[in-house]
């Protein structure tokens, strides 16, 4: 339940206020200004201008008329991202994580079982995943690999750092050892659950059936599928300005267009805020599947 206060939306309450002798309220925590706008343009098109620079001579006005449109720097966003490909990513990815305490439980001494209390293997599972991504990068030509669950193969060397980190969480090396094979198998079959879904969604046209629902609080958001309103996901509202500043400016990147008269023409996308919505759903979706313990969601060490 969101109760309305007369605070600011990224404030302190006024009674902690009081105590630190401060103000209620602060400032916003990002600067607009700061998102610069960088036009890139192509090697090529350098060249062509430095060419174009050395030379003394003009060319004629029959050259010019020739001459015809060439885009001189172009921007185009990735194609629509699949919000249910996040979300089943993102129950994966949790699922894992449960079911890896559920293999060292079951594998466990039978001394130690006696004791209910069973030290977390914290940060275990991501720290693999950005390990094995660091041997094994994700180009775009493999379509059927996952970009966040890893999908190893049958024979595959046992992670030693994998194995490490559950022996300091209280696992014996040899059990350790075998709760990692079985969680690969676990993760292969995750990562080819998430690639099928991935090809069923690109052959058909389900992705403008994905309504997203943004529900506006004082102090929050509720991002969530008007389909599915169990997985909602949360963000700041000054960093929802953000993201939506950040998006439209990215929209309106300039594509400079050469014509023949030599005159450069702005053309601009139309910004389209279900668009923007389904987006915002699945960068927050992916968040969650990497972030791990914690709530800072910061890079894994």
């Amino acid at each position: 339940r969101h109760e309305k206060t007369t605070e600011c939306a990224t404030g302190i309450g006024s009674k902690v206020a009081k105590k630190q002798k401060v103000k209620a309220g602060k400032s916003n925590i990002w600067n607009p200004d700061v998102c610069y706008n960088i036009d890139i343009v192509p090697e090529e098109q350098k060249t062509k201008k430095k060419s174009k620079q050395k030379s003394k001579t003009k060319p004629s006005s029959s050259s010019r008329k020739e001459a015809t449109n060439v885009v001189v720097s172009t921007l185009q966003l990735p194609p629509p991202p699949s919000c249910s490909v996040e979300v089943l990513r993102m129950i994966s990815s949790n699922h894992l994580r449960k079911q890896l305490t559920k293999l060292r439980k079951s594998h466990r001494n039978p001394e130690d079982a006696a004791d209910s209390s069973m030290k977390h293997a914290v940060m275990a599972v991501e720290r693999w995943f950005m390990r094995y991504f660091l041997q094994n990068p994700v180009t775009t030509d493999e379509y059927d690999a996952d970009p966040v669950i890893p999908c190893p193969s049958d024979d595959m060397e046992i992670d030693p750092g994998f194995v490490k980190d559950l022996e300091a969480a209280g696992d014996t090396e040899e059990a350790a050892g075998t709760v990692v094979k079985t969680f690969y198998k676990l993760s292969k079959t995750a990562a080819l659950a998430i690639s099928k879904k991935r090809k069923a969604m690109s052959e058909c046209n389900k992705k403008s059936l994905e309504n997203v629902v943004v529900v506006h609080h004082r102090h929050s958001c509720d991002v969530m599928l008007s389909t599915n309103k169990k997985n909602l996901l949360k963000i700041n509202p000054v960093h929802y300005e953000k993201l939506k500043v950040m998006y439209t400016r990215q929209l309106q990147r300039k594509q400079l267009v050469l014509l023949s008269n030599e005159k450069e023409v702005a053309a601009y996308t139309t910004f389209d805020v279900s668009e923007f919505h389904r987006r915002l759903f699945c960068v927050l979706a992916r968040y969650h599947s990497i972030q791990g313990h914690g709530f800072q969601a910061a890079c894994t060490e």
